[in-house]
């Protein structure tokens, strides 16, 4: 048996602890001890599948002793449904998006950065080659002030049935949120395909 941590720097949520599992290729499904965060697998993989029960929310590339997740949660899917509302115990108008997706693969990247600059030709960003569709497809929700402009882009993704790849990060036990929602991700970026 191998033992690995999830988390190093980052404090995973408590009120995340009961329903975060690590996803191996081969559909092994880990819990993780709650007051450690650590783990034991089988063997060594390429890559794992962090997820919320069965919903995915990133891959990571395995590294001994701590995956290092620091809570980012990054999925290529569909937008199914926005819901708008205020909520009270926050005292902020929201937009709730409901998104059916698969993890993104580790290497994946939203646009090239500097460094990409002389691995010529670039290429276009191809949805398809940027998802694990191996993994299972999972339904999370995503919260964005009703104000921001990534919620006009997952509206837009939505009305015209384009697929997005989501960029977020799970919310932290003291901002609150899991007071309200039961999976509460925390809208950062969007990357929005035609095809």
């Amino acid at each position: 048996m191998i033992s690995n941590t999830l988390c190093q720097d980052w404090q995973l949520p408590q009120y995340s602890q009961p329903c975060i599992t690590v996803n191996t290729a081969n559909q092994q499904q880990i819990r993780i001890q709650p007051d450690t965060h650590t783990f034991e697998l089988d063997e060594s993989p390429a890559n794992v599948t962090i997820s919320w029960g069965t919903a995915p929310l990133t891959q990571l590339t395995w590294q001994a002793d701590s995956l290092n997740w620091d809570g980012q949660v990054r999925l290529g899917g569909f937008v199914t449904a926005i819901h708008f509302t205020h909520v009270a115990q926050l005292d902020i108008d929201l937009a709730i998006m409901t998104v059916e997706a698969y993890p993104l693969k580790p290497d994946v990247k939203p646009y090239l950065s500097a460094k990409d600059r002389t691995q010529i030709p670039y290429q276009p960003a191809d949805f398809l080659d940027g998802v694990d569709d191996d993994q299972p497809e999972g339904v999370t929700t995503w919260l964005a002030d009703i104000d921001s402009p990534l919620v006009g882009l997952m509206q837009d993704a939505m009305n015209q049935g384009h697929r997005v790849y989501a960029f977020g990060q799970l919310a932290d036990e003291e901002q609150g949120w899991h007071h309200v929602f039961a999976l509460p991700i925390l809208l950062e970026a969007v990357t929005s395909f035609m095809r």
